[in-house]
This record gives structure tokens, sequence and C-alpha cells, in this order.
């Protein structure tokens, strides 16, 4: 509930820039920064809590659902913004954002899910010999941490920022 409230003040932080006119980088980057941190607190638990609110049967249609409005969000924003500008796709999303943290305030309280395992290098090790078998996964796992050290190296090493970029006339 925090991270959605946090995540719902940055959304009015940044339509309240855009009203202004407010043009400056470093306050827009500070609130993008603050809001994708609550975002991505509260994007796991809205994934987790599905199987709490619907049916065993239902559960793959309310993921679908879930991926296709998140999807569909991230299409009509900017279609919303190229004839109307930030004002416009930023109070729609304040709105449409107020009404679904309203919708969260009225859910009712969901029992506490029993504990599956326990916490410590056991479970670490247990998680190691699944993934032994499931080479596929692995293998993802495997480039995504590559893709990832290479990333960091590029930012450490500044070659990132020595690359040319071409520019359309």
């Amino acid at each position: 509930m925090c991270s959605s409230a946090l995540t719902w003040s940055g959304t009015f932080a940044l339509l309240t820039q855009s009203v202004l006119g407010l043009e400056s980088v470093g306050p827009i980057l500070v609130v993008v920064a603050v809001q994708s941190a609550g975002f991505a607190t509260s994007a796991s638990v809205r994934g987790a809590i599905i199987p709490a609110l619907v049916p065993v049967e239902l559960i793959p249609a309310a993921k679908a659902i879930t991926y296709t409005v998140s999807k569909v969000g991230q299409v009509l924003g900017p279609l919303i913004m190229l004839p109307n500008g930030f004002v416009y796709a930023y109070g729609i999303d304040a709105l449409l954002f107020t009404v679904a943290l309203y919708a969260v305030f009225r859910l009712l309280t969901l029992p506490r899910a029993a504990a599956t395992g326990r916490a410590g290098i056991g479970a670490v090790m247990d998680g190691m010999r699944f993934l032994g078998g499931k080479p596929v996964l692995l293998t993802a796992f495997t480039v995504d941490i590559i893709a990832m050290l290479f990333a960091i190296a590029g930012l450490v090493s500044g070659w990132i920022g020595k690359v040319q970029r071409q520019v359309s006339p």
C-alpha cells in the first residue's frame, strides 16, 4: 500500500511539474526514480495477489488481463501525449491511478499465506538444485547476468559515453 501511494505521489508530482511548465531535468529524474522504486515494490505484490482474488481456474485469464492493461497503457500514454502534450497524459494517468488506488484501499484484508519454507543458505541451495535440472532457465539467467555485467562494465569504464550516435538531419 505504501509503495502504491509512493508511485501515486510521483504521478501527481509529474502532473504538477507539467501543469506549471517546469522543464528542469533534475527534479523530473528524481521524481521518476522515486516513482520507479515505488512501482518496483508494488508490481510484485500486484502479481502475487491475483491468486488470492480470483478462483484458480481464472488465474491465467486474470494474469492475461493484467498484462494486457499494462501494455495498452504503454501504447496509449504516448498516443495521448503526442497531440495534447504531457499535461493530458499525466492528468489521465493521475485520474486512473487515483481510481485504482481507491480500489486498493477498499480491498479486504487478506489472510497471511502460510510459510512454505525457511529463509537462509539452505533455501538458496534448494534454488540452485532446481536450476540445475532446468537448462533453459539456467541459460536464461546466465545470459541475463552476462548482459548485466557488460552493462555495468560499460558504465564504470566509460566506453558507453564514447559511443557516437547518428543523428538524422
